[in-house]
């Protein structure tokens, strides 16, 4: 029961902690909430197919005997909540092609090379150069 608690409260604290960033971030904010959102379908879909397990019990002579179909419809659950979210993940590249209208079909290496580019140059650079250099100094 020890276990079940910790694990229930550490559970808990992870997803609805806030982060503190000294900087509000966009990219991580976003990518914080896609794994919230990921744990919580693959969560959501194990307690349903546990919840599903526990409803055959009524429907057998002996349900102590047949206390499995609980961990199966768990693990049932959880194995498509894993497939939701592949699929998910899988299709999130069309969403971004389609925010920036660019057609995959024309969007060839060399403007890909081009655009990726780009990109490095807008936003990595910038944030590179916020950076202090880094120097070495060493005296013996």
């Amino acid at each position: 029961m020890k276990i079940f608690l910790y694990t229930f409260f550490i559970f808990q604290l992870v997803l609805t902690s806030v982060p503190g960033f000294s900087k509000e971030d966009a990219f991580i904010q976003k990518t914080i909430n896609k794994t919230k959102r990921d744990v919580l379908t693959i969560g959501g879909l194990g307690l349903g197919g546990a919840a599903l397990g526990l409803s055959t019990l009524a429907f057998v002579k002996e349900p102590l005997d047949n206390l499995k179909n609980i961990a199966i419809g768990g693990a049932v659950g959880i194995i498509l909540g894993v497939g939701v979210v592949a699929y998910n993940h899988a299709t999130e590249g069309n969403l971004y092609y389609e925010s920036y209208n660019i057609d995959p079909k024309e969007f060839e290496t060399g403007e890909r090379i081009s655009w990726h580019k780009r990109q490095i140059e807008e936003n990595i650079l910038v944030i590179k150069s916020d950076l202090p250099p880094l120097s070495y100094n060493f005296q013996f």
